[in-house]
């Protein structure tokens, strides 16, 4: 099996394990968690055979299963298929329909350089929440408390259904950099990396990454992941760490009006 449909069966699996409801569509399925209305990335639909898959289609079946459920928001993707690049031009002529291009990247080689020894630490769920709730309080997500709760709490949910393990560095005592790592049948993925600004440019992320990597290493994974935005500076820094971008995949978004 291919190293990228390997990454597609884990993430399509952490997105099964992560909803409460799954809904079937002509092409593909519908991951739904009605915890999380607000969570884009726990209420999306994938495209399974993308083939003969049109761009009206996909927008009348989330449509219907999104509008349907009362969800305010619209997201499909489609993942490492020769029709996505297609499907996004066609995304991109619709008004209030944005086209994120994401690159999934392999680690391949080692770093540019070492990381300072224990600059990272493994830490436990609750103390990276805190850095979590932090993080989102300062981002321009969270309109209210409500918003705070279940941008904060989606974390826990993936945690305890994949059991992950966290990654943080600190500053002055204080958690200001933290990545997440989960892993299923020999693949880790690396996920919400995140730094405080004041923290930038001082290596911690290149810490908290590699030792999550480490750690998936140790742990037998012959298959170590990222996604990361295309049209950010990120990668960059992912491909100094050893990464190499392996594949492509689209996200298709139209947002709240106003939010």
């Amino acid at each position: 099996m291919s190293d990228l449909r390997r990454i597609a069966n884990f993430l399509n699996g952490l997105s099964e394990r992560a909803a409460t409801d799954l809904v079937p569509f002509d092409g593909g399925v519908a991951f739904l968690n009605s915890n999380f209305p607000i969570i884009w990335d726990m209420n999306y639909l994938t495209v399974r055979s993308p083939s003969g898959m049109t761009v009206e289609a996909l927008v009348a079946a989330t449509e219907e299963i999104l509008g349907g459920r009362g969800l305010k928001h619209r997201k499909a993707e489609v993942m490492y298929s020769s029709e996505g690049p297609v499907l996004a031009e066609g995304f991109r002529t619709l008004e209030g329909w944005t086209v994120d291009t994401l690159i999934t990247m392999k680690l391949t080689d080692v770093p540019d350089r070492a990381p300072v020894p224990g600059t990272a630490e493994e830490v436990n769920f609750e103390e990276l929440q805190t850095f979590r709730e932090e993080g989102v309080r300062r981002g321009p997500y969270a309109k209210n408390e409500d918003d705070v709760r279940q941008l904060v709490d989606k974390n826990g949910v993936w945690h305890e259904t994949s059991g992950a393990r966290h990654f943080a560095a600190r500053m002055d005592g204080r958690i200001v950099s933290g990545c997440d790592l989960y892993v299923m049948d020999d693949v880790g993925q690396i996920e919400d990396v995140d730094t405080f600004q004041e923290a930038q440019n001082k290596g911690l992320a290149r810490a908290v990454v590699g030792a999550a990597a480490a750690a998936a290493a140790e742990g037998g994974c012959d298959l170590i992941f990222l996604n990361a935005d295309d049209d950010d500076w990120p990668k960059e820094l992912y491909r100094k760490l050893g990464f190499e971008t392996i594949g492509v995949f689209y996200q298709f978004l139209k947002t709240p009006e106003g939010g």
